[in-house]
């Protein structure tokens, strides 16, 4: 019998060749429930109809079909897929969860009409059922990198690929649960640390003894707009306690909470939703933010990179107050 990461991992390799038009429609309905549901990043209508949600097989294929027609893509490789799984409750109560899965992947995609070119870094959130069919389905990304791309952005914003930086540091002989620990007590660090509503960030220098010297640390976004985003990869203490610092003198947040932790080797995601405050603009807005990070036994076990994966779309329509893009649908 297939367990549930075997199912998603399969259902993601037939997925990448129906990007690629490798396979059909027909290859991907065994893998789907008849009442799955899809959530894509993006608004829905805005830019193009293949964000937001979608509900039951046949519409869901639908979906897949309208983004091949969108977009051609080239490869969308998988680096992990993380089997071990915690619920945790607004109590901060942990529940083992065995249906659970999240994968870590890019996609690298042209739009057909202009041949402008994006890649997404992009979470795949599955829930495999009792009749190991895929019940719900999330393709969690930045949004804008590919409305860029589908408007005809000729001046693109920076989109770094942590994945290039970061595979020749990773630690790929610590043990899965040591893993979680070090990146479970990096939270609860981080938790205590007062400041974020009053921009106060003198307290963050307490991530020091819990984060490697080199670490490497990236935020979404456009740097002209966001001022933790950036055009390359943060790299060392130094940086990874200022792009937090950018983060709290310009956002703060009203609520975070964790919804789920998936964790496996030296890698830990963290499934958030954050309602957070854009000072600038003094509006509300709420975000999923997947928050990936790695541990390294080095130095008696600490954090050695951070990446905040959420849709910048929404943050940057909080800042500046209005939808960056004319609807292109």
């Amino acid at each position: 019998m297939a367990t549930a990461a075997e199912i998603s991992s399969n259902f993601l390799a037939v997925y990448e060749d129906y990007l690629k038009g490798e396979a059909s429609a027909r290859d991907l309905r065994p893998f789907l429930a008849k009442d799955v549901v899809l959530d894509r990043s993006g608004q829905a209508g805005l830019i193009s109809s293949v964000g937001g949600v979608f509900e039951g097989r046949s519409t869901v294929i639908k979906n897949f079909k309208r983004l091949r027609q969108l977009v051609s893509t080239e490869e969308m490789p998988v680096h992990d897929v993380l089997s071990n799984s915690f619920a945790v409750s607004p109590t901060f109560e942990f529940t083992p969860q065995t249906d659970r899965i999240a994968a870590a992947t890019d996609q690298f995609s042209t739009v057909r009409e202009n041949g402008k070119s994006f890649r997404l870094d992009q979470i795949a959130y599955m829930t495999v059922n009792a009749k190991d069919r895929i019940s719900d389905l999330r393709f969690h990304y930045d949004s804008y990198p590919m409305a860029e791309a589908i408007v005809g952005e000729d001046d693109q914003i920076p989109n770094p690929n942590m994945d290039d930086v970061l595979e020749p540091v990773r630690d790929r002989d610590i043990d899965t649960q040591t893993a979680f620990g070090i990146v479970g007590n990096w939270f609860g660090t981080f938790g205590g640390i007062q400041g974020s509503k009053t921009g106060d960030t003198s307290g963050l220098t307490a991530l020091e003894p819990v984060t490697q010297p080199d670490a490497l640390i990236k935020f979404q976004g456009d740097p002209d707009l966001l001022p933790f985003a950036d055009s390359e990869v943060r790299q060392g203490i130094d940086a990874f306690i200022q792009t937090f610092a950018d983060q709290w003198e310009h956002s703060y947040d009203r609520e975070f909470e964790i919804q789920e932790y998936f964790y496996e080797n030296d890698k830990v995601i963290v499934n958030t939703r954050e309602k957070r405050m854009a000072i600038p603009s003094n509006r509300h807005y709420d975000v999923m933010v997947s928050i990936v990070q790695t541990a390294s036994s080095e130095n008696g076990g600490r954090v050695n990179s951070n990446e905040g994966i959420f849709d910048t779309m929404i943050t940057v329509t909080a800042f500046e107050g209005e939808y960056p893009f004319v609807n292109a649908c």
